[in-house]
């Protein structure tokens, strides 16, 4: 068992600490950083393990490019955007959550 598995596995016993998180859109931007994709790995197991039906857009100057990507059980859920935060774009429509991680 990988590394990732085994603290996801122990971070996430209570579920319950997440449920305001089932069935919502989630905006990441900053999502290839190090916290990023451990959320990124995070809101998958939710989906996989536990049915939590988050739908996950994920953006960074070079995400579709992020070594993360193939960790990660993906489904319908996650889609992945190139966006650079220093020029102006388009929050997408019905994001209930926006984790802003990116840095310049």
């Amino acid at each position: 068992m990988n590394t990732y598995r085994k603290i996801l596995i122990l971070f996430f016993l209570d579920v319950g600490l997440f449920d305001e998180l089932r069935n919502k859109n989630v905006f990441i931007t900053g999502a290839s950083g190090f916290i990023g994709q451990w959320l990124l790995l995070s809101f998958a197991r939710l989906n996989n393990q536990h049915a939590f039906n988050i739908s996950v857009t994920a953006s960074a100057r070079n995400i579709t490019e992020s070594a993360i990507i193939s960790h990660l059980n993906l489904n319908d859920k996650f889609s992945f955007n190139d966006i650079d935060v220093r020029y102006p774009f388009d929050i997408p429509a019905g994001t209930d959550f926006i984790i802003h991680l990116a840095g310049t």
